[in-house]
C-alpha cells in the first residue's frame, strides 16, 4: 500500500503540528482575525436566543462548530442550537456508565478510538456491533457509550480540524440487535450524526453484511445527502479495510497489527468527562 510508510501520528496527542494548522487555514478559512470575530458572530446569536441566552459556552466548544461550518458563524449556529436542544431532550443519555463496566460487561468494550491516526491526521473510531450483547448491556448504556465517543473525540483540535474514518463492523449481529433498527431510533441515530453534532466525515465502512445492516441501510439512506452516500463504503471482507487504511492501525481481525484494540484507559478517560460536561461545553485537551 502507498501509505504504508507513511509515519503515523497517535490518537493521543498534546498539541497541534503546524502542518494541520495550516490545514485549518486551507480547508476550513481559519485565521487569527477570523477565528475571534467569528467567535463574537456566534456569541451574539446565542445571546440573542431565548434558549440559549444563558448558556455559559466554552470558547473551545463554540470553536468545534465553526471548524465544522468552515467559519460560517450562521451555519455553525444552526448546528450548535440542534446540538443544545438534543442534548436538553436526551439529558439521560448525557452520563458516564459505571466504570466497572469495562472490566465486568464485556459488552461495554464494543467501540473505541484506534490507537493510531489515518496518515492524512483522521481519527478512527471502530464499533464492532456484533460485540454488543443487548441482554447484558442497556440499550440506552450502548448509546449514551456511541454518544461518548464522538463528542469526547471532538475535544481533540486534531479530529476537529481533519474529521473521522469511521468502521462499523456488523458480523455477529442477530434479531437481537435487529429489533433495535426500527424507523424511530434510525432517525435518532441519523439526527444526531447529522444535524447535531459537528462532525467532519470522511469516510464511513460498513463491514460484513447483514440483515441489521440491510435493514438499517433501508432505512437511512433516503435521508442521506449524496455527498454523505459518496463517503460510505461497504465490505463484504473485513481485510478490504487494507485498501483504505495501513494494515498497522487496523485490528488483526482485518488482517492488522492490533491484536488489542481497546484503548481501555483512553475510554475511561472520555466516559469520566462525558459524564461531567457542562451543556456550554468543555475545554479542548490542548
Amino acid at each position: 500500500m502507498p501509505f504504508e510508510n507513511k509515519e503515523l501520528l497517535p490518537y493521543v496527542m498534546d498539541h497541534l503540528p503546524p502542518f494541520y494548522a495550516e490545514r485549518a487555514r486551507i480547508e476550513l478559512n481559519e485565521t487569527p482575525q477570523r477565528r475571534a470575530s467569528e467567535l463574537l458572530n456566534i456569541k451574539q446569536l446565542a445571546k440573542d436566543n431565548g434558549t440559549l441566552c444563558e448558556v455559559n459556552f466554552t470558547d473551545d466548544f463554540l470553536i468545534q462548530f465553526l471548524r465544522y461550518a468552515k467559519y460560517d458563524a450562521k451555519k455553525a449556529f444552526s448546528h450548535l442550537k440542534n446540538f443544545i436542544k438534543f442534548k436538553r431532550q436526551y439529558d439521560f443519555l448525557m452520563e458516564s456508565v459505571p466504570e466497572s463496566y469495562f472490566s465486568k460487561i464485556p459488552s461495554s468494550r464494543f467501540g473505541t478510538v484506534l490507537p493510531s491516526r489515518c496518515p492524512d491526521g483522521c481519527t478512527i473510531v471502530y464499533c464492532n456491533i456484533g460485540l454488543w450483547d443487548p441482554s447484558e448491556l442497556s440499550f440506552d448504556d450502548f448509546r449514551r457509550l456511541i454518544l461518548m465517543l464522538f463528542i469526547q473525540a471532538l475535544c481533540d483540535p486534531m479530529t476537529q480540524i481533519n474529521g473521522f474514518k469511521i468502521i462499523y463492523d456488523f458480523d455477529g449481529t442477530s434479531w437481537k440487535h435487529l429489533r433495535f433498527s426500527t424507523p424511530k431510533i434510525v432517525h435518532f441515530q441519523y439526527h444526531f450524526a447529522l444535524e447535531c453534532i459537528p462532525i467532519r466525515y470522511k469516510e464511513i465502512h460498513l463491514v460484513n453484511d447483514s440483515r441489521t445492516l440491510s435493514v438499517f441501510w433501508a432505512l437511512i439512506k433516503n435521508f442521506l445527502s449524496a455527498k454523505v452516500k459518496s463517503r460510505i463504503f461497504f465490505h463484504s471482507n473485513g481485510e478490504e479495510l487494507l485498501n483504505y487504511f495501513p494494515r498497522s492501525v487496523l485490528p488483526a481481525k482485518y488482517g492488522g497489527d492490533l491484536s488489542d484494540w481497546f484503548q481501555e484507559d483512553v475510554i475511561k478517560r472520555m466516559n469520566k468527562e462525558y459524564g461531567a460536561c457542562p451543556l456550554g461545553g468543555q475545554n479542548n485537551y490542548y
